[in-house]
């Protein structure tokens, strides 16, 4: 006996999103030809993917990095120590979205800069290996830490 997904659903709620957990999909018409499920883990791998992204960029002392919107990620792998560097948080960012800067060298002077809008508690320097990640919020048109 073939059940509907709305059957299903009621008879296996999914209540904890454990990775073992089985998402239900289905199109009109409702009917077992037309279901198809997969198991948490593997759905939120696919999801992530979509939006995990990320960008590796060599600066020179002295440079500016501008972060994109299509990347969550920015990676700076300069050759060695900088002195100086400025990172540009994106000019056009949507509410809550999130940015993380990561550097595999010390950077002595860092500025954390986003146009006309507001960057609150980036850091001043980063170690090695350090990162930190700011989201952003439009109703104060600030990006905030993570």
């Amino acid at each position: 006996m073939s059940m509907t997904l709305d059957q299903i659903f009621i008879a296996n709620p999914i209540t904890t999103n454990a990775a073992t957990d089985l998402m239900y999909f289905s199109q009109s018409p409702y009917s077992a030809g037309h279901d198809a499920a997969m198991s948490y883990s593997n759905f939120k791998a696919q999801i992530l993917a979509l939006f995990n992204t990320k960008a590796i960029v060599i600066p020179l002392t002295g440079d500016t990095v501008t972060v994109s919107s299509s990347n969550n990620y920015t990676i700076l792998k300069p050759a060695g120590t900088l002195a100086t560097l400025t990172v540009n948080l994106p000019s056009s960012p949507v509410n809550n979205q999130v940015q993380t800067i990561s550097s595999t060298q010390i950077i002595t002077s860092l500025t954390v800069g986003a146009g006309a809008h507001t960057v609150l508690g980036a850091p001043s320097a980063l170690a090695v290996g350090q990162a930190f990640t700011m989201i952003y919020d439009t109703a104060t048109t600030t990006w905030y830490p993570g």
